[in-house]
């Protein structure tokens, strides 16, 4: 009993942390490999509470004129995924669910002369299929009794979108009506270090990302456009524990910092 209020209180500290702090995310979802021939399922809800992009190309600006975009994006995710032992020590998964998400982006438009134009995109998505292919590695070692792993993961996410552009130029503010479809690509190499205490397995490690970013905007003129993002930030920090409830089942719950704000919870099973 005194275990079990030990980590009901690790695990409320660790949410507090990760919300009031903000952790900069995709999650690896856990630790430990299913064995070989061997499945597992997963359930999981991904929040990215805040990932900012940078703009690289697509709107066509004037002579000597220029385009700076920076974008904030938050995204809800609820995800199965489903993971098979190819060896003792190296999964194959692939996942699938729904998905949302809200971005705002600050846009600025520079002349020669020095002159700028500002305004600011915000974007509501609705929902959408993601998707996504991966592999898990592990290696444990008994002196001292340590556990590293390394994840690899590519997901994607298409959503169609509503939402407004509105600037504001001599003192007079305009706003006009959005439409359209945004595709999110994504790709993680995320090496990790864990360790067994009793049924806990915190973890901790660094993640090497990218986002890919694509928004085909309609206008209310029926003129369209091209944006496309990359990720601002490609290398960030996550912290996690997993709690074995026994030989099939464990919850997860993880928070990843720097390059992304976010926090994932996850149920496993394996068959």
């Amino acid at each position: 009993m005194k275990r079990f209020f030990l980590l009901l209180n690790l695990v409320i500290f660790l949410c507090l942390s990760i919300v009031v702090q903000g952790v900069h995310a995709a999650d690896i979802g856990g630790t430990g490999t299913v064995g070989q021939g061997n499945l597992g399922l997963s359930a999981y809800q991904d929040s990215i509470l805040g990932r900012d992009g940078k703009y690289t190309r697509g709107i066509e600006t004037g002579p000597n004129e220029t385009m700076e975009m920076v974008s904030d994006t938050k995204i809800n995710r609820t995800m199965i995924k489903c993971s098979y032992g190819l060896f003792d020590w190296l999964d194959f998964y692939a996942m699938a669910g729904a998905s949302d998400f809200k971005s705002n982006i600050d846009a600025t438009i520079g002349n020669s002369s020095g002159q700028t134009l500002e305004g600011k995109f915000k974007i509501n998505g609705n929902h959408g299929f993601t998707y996504g292919l991966g592999m898990k590695a592990e290696k444990e070692f008994e002196n001292p009794a340590w556990i590293l792993g390394c994840d690899f993961r590519y997901l994607e996410q298409r959503n169609d979108f509503d939402g407004t552009f509105g600037m504001a130029m001599n003192g007079v503010s305009y706003e006009e009506s959005i439409n359209g479809d945004a595709t999110f690509r994504e790709g993680h190499f995320a090496p990790y270090l864990a360790k067994e205490i009793w049924n806990l397995v915190p973890y901790f490690g660094v993640k090497f990302s990218n986002v890919w970013t694509e928004y085909n905007l309609e206008w209310e003129n029926g003129e369209s456009d091209t944006c496309k993002f990359s990720a601002k930030n490609n290398v960030g920090m996550f912290l996690g524990i997993d709690w074995e409830l026994n030989d099939a089942w464990s919850l997860n719950l993880e928070g990843r910092l720097i390059d992304e704000q976010a926090v994932s919870v996850a149920i496993n099973y394996k068959f």
